[in-house]
């Protein structure tokens, strides 16, 4: 058999049979020498859609490491996906906006909680603004409660000793009955910011007067900038009477 150029398929040769046969174009098994004078083959087909002579043709620089033939539910682009004919940002977007803040409210960053209620505004105000044609309300909600929470175990971290945290709660309207439950107790602290005394302690209101950002009023700020569309009324069906002639 006479040896063909790599990639070509000449008269007499069968397409590879394998995984790689349902994604390449037809192959050339190109025969080669082996242990113990046995003969071996080996594939040298081309990737579909991304061949050089395409590129040749559409005068276009393409990155076969980066690009790829997919279908549409499968796609990914600037951190948006189309799911259900629906644009929605993709997980790898959710977990390094997550990162993000996670970095921002570090228990052991070491600054005043004024600095880091200052560089969460600003990143949550520009990724928010980027992420809205993909964020559900219900998922802004969702990071807006995972937010306060983050942000009452930095606050339960910088008040540090029990004694702190006693005066603190007692200062926040928590009875003294109850406040050594909290103060004292052996509960981890991102487990302890979901109790009923530091919620209490520390109520959504008081975070926003501090200045923590809330998502789902921005997000509500962007969706609907005129303020929420009234619920309309359901049209009343008159009822004609009978004519009498």
């Amino acid at each position: 058999m006479k040896s063909s150029s790599r990639g070509q398929l000449r008269k007499g040769n069968r397409p590879w049979e394998g995984s790689l046969g349902k994604t390449c174009e037809p192959t050339n098994r190109n025969r080669i020498r082996g242990r113990m004078n046995r003969e071996s083959w080996h594939n040298t087909a081309k990737p579909i859609g991304l061949s050089s002579s395409g590129n040749q043709r559409m005068k276009l620089i393409v990155n076969e490491v980066k690009s790829k033939v997919v279908e549409l539910s499968e796609a990914e682009f600037l951190g948006f996906g189309i799911i259900k004919r629906k644009v929605r940002w993709t997980r790898k977007s959710e977990k390094r906006f997550k990162k993000s803040v996670r970095m921002i409210t570090k228990r052991t960053r070491g600054v005043s909680p004024i600095k880091v209620i200052r560089d969460l505004q600003l990143y949550t105000r520009g990724a928010i603004n980027y992420y809205m044609p993909g964020l559900h309300f219900k998922e802004a909600r969702d990071l807006d409660q995972w937010m306060r929470r983050r942000m009452r175990l930095y606050y339960w971290k910088q008040w540090g000793r029990p004694r702190t945290r006693r005066r603190n709660l007692l200062r926040l309207g928590i009875r003294r009955t109850e406040v050594h439950k909290a103060s004292r107790s052996r509960k981890g602290p991102w487990r302890l910011t979901n109790t009923s005394i530091v919620t209490r302690a520390m109520t959504n209101q008081w975070l926003s007067d501090q200045g923590v950002p809330s998502i789902e009023q921005q997000w509500i700020k962007i969706r609907y900038p005129d303020g929420p569309k009234p619920k309309s009324k359901g049209r009343s069906k008159k009822v004609r009477g009978d004519l009498k002639v």
